[in-house]
């Protein structure tokens, strides 16, 4: 997605930073549907967390994973009212539908190098547009240099990274499927 939530433009890799040593990017793999039927690998998208308060910036508010996470519990729950069991689901679907059209615009950019589908981008700000916009025309995706020391692995836990070997071939297989 290169390297922003799909919801809503906030900047993922714009927000990485080394503390302690170690490399921290705020943000965690979830199911793109909020009640998958098939939990593949290929229904995660990335999604931000709320970083501690010390390293919040300017305070823009982001569809954060806690804010999927939370509705979803409270749909298991038994105690609710009808009306906000309903609010949940409703809620939920508005942002599947967003993360997929957002998605799929975000994906047509990269594989044909097109910036215009970036300009129909929902709840984007104008300034992450440019942003993505930037990073599109890094057609080697030279931004993404150490991204293996931040990005987790789907099922893994936030100290365990994807390997150099693997984010290289993901990006070799992206290029190559470029029309």
């Amino acid at each position: 997605m290169l390297g922003f939530s799909p919801y809503d433009g906030f900047d993922i890799w714009g927000n990485r930073k080394k503390i302690n040593g170690t490399f921290r990017i705020f943000a965690n793999f979830h199911h793109y549907h909020y009640n998958p039927k098939d939990q593949s690998n290929n229904d995660l998208i990335f999604i931000p967390v709320k970083p501690p308060k010390e390293f919040q910036k300017n305070g823009k508010k982001f569809l954060s994973h806690n804010m999927i996470a939370g509705r979803e519990g409270n749909l298991k729950r038994n105690d609710i009212s009808i009306e906000t069991r309903q609010r949940n689901i409703e809620e939920l679907k508005i942002i599947e539908e967003r993360i997929g059209y957002n998605s799929s615009l975000i994906e047509k950019a990269v594989l044909t190098l097109n910036s215009e589908f970036l300009d129909s981008l929902k709840g984007w700000e104008t300034e992450s547009i440019e942003r993505i916009k930037k990073r599109l025309k890094d057609q080697k995706f030279a931004w993404t240099k150490g991204i293996e020391e931040y990005i987790p692995t789907a099922k893994g836990h936030k100290n365990e990274r994807i390997s150099a070997k693997n984010a290289v071939k993901i990006i070799q297989e992206i290029i190559k499927s470029r029309v």
